[in-house]
């Protein structure tokens, strides 16, 4: 009797998971649906809400100090109380007004009142405990702004600014051009407090003539104060920014809205500020800097979308930003930020409850499911042991034709199907392991495997060629035509050697060729010859003549040797021809070797940052003229735990290859900073003593180096006058953009510049006079060569001599001989350091005389 066969998808799992599936589906997308209509209401709802009454506030926080504004200045223009050459009566009049409008209207924090004729000024300003600070500038206070402490003159002053010309200030110059009452732009104070302010200003008029400009200011700081607050009752970021992207005031009191960036400008300019207003993309805010973002983007697309959704670190944010404009031309927008989590409350946690249940209950209803499931499916626990035994690679394996399901017997059927097919899936994948698919040669595996396989019973020799600043045909002619390059290089190569040889591609421009037999030194520089005569023409690509150089390194390879053996050897051999001139090197036990210890110096250096073993060594620098230590190099030693110290000879050159350079010079810079304050206020260096640190070219060369020398000068409160960085002359003459503007930053900060090693680089009175520097240093070995018969022909006496002239300090390295100091002094040199007066030493194995006077003849440390 024949049972009809079930299909066993049909008769268990299509229905059962479909029913799960829909049922689940439909809960999901409900959820979802409510859940996102929900969000768009309460969005739209709580933000134009929360918008509406920060505008409403600031509309009330503004309209006061403008409506004083206009108030006062007409009653200056009615009442004649401005007088050319007595201000008396004005500042009378200022301090009885601001005096009953101060508890009225608090966020007015000055008036002010400057004079078209003379420029004078005057203006009561508020300060804390209800008490007020005269700012004025007439013919009594010789052309200069005095802040006093109070509101009279009789008040001791509390600053000044020389020369202070108010007819161009931003609250003075755009009212005088339209003669219209107007908002200034956002600008900085330009007295000792130097506050980001917003003035309320109106032309003060003599009929048809300006006599002046009065200002009302309101300082930016106290609306974002209500703003932060706004923020902690709903967890909101607000800003509010002008036309041009940049923020009036922000939700986060943390940071101002002043770019430290931009250097302060000259008191008479008419945008005279201390710095520009950051844009709504700077904020260090990161939920205003992604609302910004998004503003801009929606600008960019035209979109008229009122609410804007963004995720900022995984969290979903929701943004509405509108118009803000009085009838005084001001022309802002609020922006508001909530999250997620501020609009539903805790619906979302409950929807999770509810939909966590729902899996829950479709988990027990799997598990029912998997019962029944693995109750008709038993007969395939047969056929799974023959799939095992083809996991192992037996693809002949039978599987038997067992059991009452459809899938059953089509599983067995397609088993074997499958055996096949892997079977030639594995030859293919062994093809593609093996074969380079763009220049049809082997690939790297591939040279092994036909390496290890030939019949050749002589030693050969492994050829690796590299195609020199390949990379640079990749970007100028694209990848394409780059590899159209391969190609050609391949089929030229194949031209080339006997068929029993093999060439393979073992890299992205990298060729190997195994010639099997060629061992003779003069049959394999002739191989060579041939190999540099295949890239002497240049390879036309289109329009392009493209000109390879290759690079070429070789290994002898021995009969019984490893493949991955010859391959390394000749790859080190590759990596020493790139030094070469002719770029080819054949491999010397020496090679590996050198990269061997390369590699295990990287490492050492690496852990030696790691465990700070990089320590500062310091050496007196003598003032020649009074025979006293002024100041000290410090010196980078490295101190192993294991070998002692360890010359930077054997550091150096390898730390600045590898770019390890950069922390070795952080630690000693930090180090010597703090060894140097601290010295200075235990009394062992005076208060002038200069710290001179040599600083590498890479760590100039890198864009934050600013930022870190003022961390460290921050971390260790070592004063700028202190501090010197000696950059080698050799090493700036590259004219590196990022190096130039550092150098000059740090000269602005008010750290001094040495040129260290002069003489050996490309020194030239065009270059002394175009880089900024304050302090020059002639190398040893100009020094060490000097005698009396030779002084005034010397190169140190001709450096000497250039360099008069020139407002800088000379110091002259590697001074050994009391000799070479008098005759240093004699030729006008200032300073000196050397092992006359001290080798470099740890600074706890300096001795008392380095910090008093003394001779030099008393400073030799042994």
């Amino acid at each position: 009797m024949t049972f009809p066969r079930l299909s066993l998808r049909t008769a268990v799992i299509l229905p059962f998971t479909i029913v799960l599936v829909i049922t689940m589906l439909i809960i999901t997308v409900v959820q979802k649906m409510t859940y996102e209509k929900m969000l768009q209401e309460m969005s739209q709802k709580q933000l134009t809400s929360i918008s509406q009454n920060i505008e409403s506030n600031l509309l009330s926080f503004l309209h006061a100090p403008f409506k004083v504004s206009i108030a006062l200045s007409e009653a200056i223009s009615y009442n004649n109380l401005y007088e050319e050459k007595d201000v008396s009566r004005l500042t009378d009049f200022f301090r009885l007004t601001y005096s009953s409008l101060e508890s009225h209207i608090p966020q007015l924090d000055s008036l002010a009142f400057g004079g078209q004729a003379f420029g004078q000024y005057v203006g009561l300003r508020r300060e804390k405990n209800h008490d007020f600070s005269l700012l004025i500038k007439d013919h009594k206070t010789n052309n200069s702004l005095l802040v006093y402490h109070g509101k009279t003159r009789d008040s001791d002053v509390l600053f000044s600014v020389n020369d202070y010309e108010p007819r161009v200030r931003p609250w003075y110059a755009p009212v005088a051009e339209t003669l219209e009452p107007m908002w200034s732009d956002p600008y900085t104070n330009n007295d000792d407090r130097q506050e980001v302010t917003l003035s309320a200003l109106t032309p003060v008029m003599k009929g048809t003539e300006l006599v002046g400009v009065l200002s009302a200011d309101v300082k930016l700081n106290s609306f974002d104060e209500f703003l932060a607050e706004q923020k902690k009752r709903d967890n909101s970021s607000i800003f509010i920014f002008d036309q041009n992207k940049q923020l009036i005031a922000h939700s986060d009191i943390e940071n101002s809205i002043i770019s430290k960036k931009e250097p302060k400008s000259n008191n008479k300019n008419p945008l005279s500020i201390t710095g520009k207003r950051i844009t709504i993309t700077e904020s260090a805010d990161p939920i205003i800097r992604a609302t910004a973002n998004q503003i801009i983007n929606k600008e960019n697309e035209h979109s008229n979308q009122s609410i804007m959704v963004f995720y900022v670190g995984g969290k979903r944010y929701f943004s509405y930003v509108g118009p803000f404009v009085d009838d005084n031309k001001l022309n802002w927008t609020i922006a508001v930020t909530l999250p997620e989590s501020e609009l539903l409350g805790d619906l979302p946690a409950k929807q999770q409850k509810a939909l966590l249940f729902g899996f829950l209950i479709c988990l027990i209803a799997s598990a029912i499911g998997f019962v029944v499931f693995n109750t008709i499916t038993k007969p395939i626990n047969e056929t799974a042991k023959a799939a095992r035994q083809l996991a192992k690679g037996n693809w002949n394996t039978s599987i038997p034709n067992y059991g009452y399901i459809e899938e059953t017997t089509t599983l067995v059927k397609s088993f074997t199907e499958m055996a096949n097919n892997l079977k030639a899936s594995f030859e293919a994948l062994r093809i593609q392991l093996t074969y380079d698919s763009l220049t049809h040669t082997y690939s790297r595996q591939g040279l092994i495997e036909a390496s290890k396989n030939t019949k050749s019973k002589k030693a050969g020799t492994l050829f690796i060629i590299g195609l020199e600043r390949f990379r640079d045909i990749n970007d100028s002619l694209g990848h394409m035509r780059g590899d159209q390059v391969l190609i050609i290089i391949s089929e030229r190569l194949k031209s080339l050697i006997p068929s029993h040889y093999n060439l393979a591609r073992i890299g992205g421009d990298e060729f190997a060729i195994h010639a099997v037999d060629l061992h003779d030194t003069k049959d394999i520089n002739s191989f060579v010859y041939l190999l540099k005569q295949q890239f002497i023409s240049p390879i036309k690509m289109g329009a392009e003549h493209v000109l390879i150089t290759p690079i070429i390194g070789h290994s002898s390879t021995p009969i019984d040797s490893n493949i991955e053996y010859w391959l390394r050897n000749a790859s080190i051999a590759q990596s020493f021809a790139k030094k070469e001139p002719l770029r080819i090197s054949a491999y010397q036990p020496k090679m590996a070797e050198d990269s061997l210890k390369r590699t295990q110096n990287i490492a050492k250096i690496t852990q030696a940052i790691k465990n700070k073993e990089f320590i500062a060594y310091y050496q007196p620098i003598i003032d020649l003229s009074t025979n006293k230590t002024i100041g000290a190099e410090a010196l980078a030693r490295w101190v192993s735990p294991k070998e002692g110290i360890i010359s930077p000879l054997e550091f150096i050159p390898i730390a600045e290859k590898y770019g390890l350079i950069y922390q070795i010079g952080y630690q000693i810079l930090l180090q010597a900073c703090c060894d140097t304050k601290r010295c200075i206020d235990q009394g062992v260096w005076p208060e002038s003593f200069h710290i001179h640190v040599n600083v590498s070219v890479h760590q100039l060369g890198i864009p934050t180096f600013i930022n870190e020398l003022e961390d460290i000068l921050e971390i260790s409160q070592l004063s700028v006058h202190n501090l010197t960085l000696e950059i080698t002359e050799s090493n700036i003459v590259d004219n590196d953009p990022i190096v130039l503007d550092n150098i000059t930053a740090v000269r602005k900060m008010g750290v001094k510049i040495a040129i260290d090693d002069f003489g050996t680089g490309y020194s030239s009175l065009s270059y002394l006079h175009q880089m900024p520097f304050d302090c020059l240093k002639i190398d040893l070995s100009f020094v060490q060569i000097l005698t009396k018969e030779n002084a005034q022909s010397s190169i140190a006496a001709a450096i000497l001599g250039m360099t008069k002239g020139l407002d800088i300090v000379i110091v002259s390295e590697g001074v050994e001989t009391q000799e070479q100091a008098d005759i240093l002094k004699n030729l006008g040199c200032q300073q000196a350091q050397g092992y006359l007066y001290s080798k470099p030493l740890p600074l706890e194995d300096w001795t008392h005389q380095f910090h008093i006077n003394h001779d030099s003849s008393r400073n030799k440390l042994e």
